[in-house]
C-alpha cells in the first residue's frame, strides 16, 4: 500500500514539475516571438523609408526646380520645388498601417533650387521614428537614409559629359 501511494505521489508531483517546465518555456517562447515581430517591423518600416526616400531622389533628379515661365525673370528663372519632393517622401510613405508619416523627424534636400545643376548630383535624406508595440525593447529607434540620384540633363536622354 505505500509503495503505491509513494508512486501516486511522485507523478503528481512529476506533472507539477513538467507544468512549471512549460510555463517558463512558453514565456521564453513569447519572448522571442515578440522579438522576431518587432524585428520584422522594424525591417518593413526601414525598407518603406528607404523606399520612399530614394523615390523622391529620383524625382528630384528629374524635376531639380521648377522652371518661371515669366519672360522678365533674371537668371537663373528658378522656383523652389523642395515641398513637392518632401511631399513625393510623404505620399510614398501614406498608407502603410506600420509606417506613420507624422513619425518623420526630418526630411531635407540639398543642393538648394538655386544650385540644382544638370549632372550635379541631388541628396534626399530621411530620418524616421519607429515606435515599437511593447516599451519591452524600448521606446524606439531612429532610422536614417540618405538617397543620391544624378540630374538628368534636358534633351541629353540622361547622358552627362565626361568631365
Amino acid at each position: 500500500m505505500k509503495r503505491a501511494r509513494l508512486r501516486n505521489w511522485l507523478t503528481k508531483r512529476q506533472q507539477g514539475q513538467a507544468l512549471v517546465e512549460m510555463a517558463f518555456s512558453m514565456a521564453i517562447l513569447a519572448l522571442l516571438l515578440l522579438g522576431v515581430i518587432e524585428f520584422g517591423m522594424l525591417l518593413y518600416s526601414y525598407i518603406v523609408v528607404v523606399d520612399a526616400a530614394d523615390e523622391a531622389a529620383a524625382y528630384a533628379g528629374l524635376f531639380p526646380y521648377e522652371r518661371d515661365i515669366d519672360p522678365d525673370c533674371t537668371y537663373p528663372c528658378r522656383l523652389d520645388n523642395d515641398e513637392d519632393i518632401v511631399q513625393r517622401v510623404l505620399d510614398t510613405t501614406a498608407g502603410n498601417s506600420i509606417v506613420n508619416p507624422s513619425n518623420y523627424v526630418s526630411i531635407t534636400v540639398t543642393p538648394d533650387y538655386l544650385h540644382r545643376d544638370a549632372c550635379d548630383k541631388v541628396t534626399v535624406s530621411t530620418r524616421y521614428f519607429h515606435h515599437f508595440l511593447t516599451s519591452f525593447f524600448g521606446d524606439g529607434l531612429g532610422l536614417h537614409y540618405q538617397a543620391v540620384h544624378m540630374i538628368a540633363p534636358p534633351g541629353g536622354m540622361g547622358i552627362c559629359p565626361i568631365p
